[in-house]
């Protein structure tokens, strides 16, 4: 939703040379971005920012896919 304001409200992105943070991945990381609720949180946010901005069918067809994916066993 940060991204989706500042796209709204006109705001300027870009990429800097250097990472301001540090990140940390653990043994059960990509468990806990896995399962049925985090897909179905993941597609309502995505369709709410496709609807939003208009980015049209290629918008929706990638929430779906993003959604699905999140229901993928994690091996694959």
């Amino acid at each position: 939703m940060l991204w989706l304001k500042g796209f709204e409200s006109g705001c300027i992105f870009g990429n800097i040379p250097e990472y301001l943070f540090k990140f940390r991945m653990d043994n059960r990381f990509f468990e806990r971005r896995r399962g049925l609720k985090h897909a179905q949180s993941i597609l309502r946010l995505r369709l709410e920012i496709t609807s939003r901005l208009g980015y049209g069918i290629k918008g929706y067809v990638y929430a779906y896919l993003y959604a699905l994916a999140k229901l993928m066993p994690k091996r694959l």
